[in-house]
């Protein structure tokens, strides 16, 4: 399945400043990783355009 089909989807676990002893090693502080912070934003907005028919976007 793909995200073309509505098949896929994602999640991610945000934590703030100060929640690390809820980390279950996959969650993420964004700001202290900025790559992981845009690839996060990019792929987010590339699911909503897939979403809304917008395939040309991605």
């Amino acid at each position: 399945m793909t995200a073309r089909n509505n098949g896929a989807g994602g999640s991610w676990q945000f934590l703030v400043p100060g929640m690390e002893e809820f980390n279950d090693d996959f969650g993420i502080i964004p700001r202290e990783r900025p790559s992981i912070d845009r690839l996060i934003k990019e792929q987010s907005c590339c699911l909503m355009a897939l979403r809304l028919g917008r395939e040309e976007i991605c």
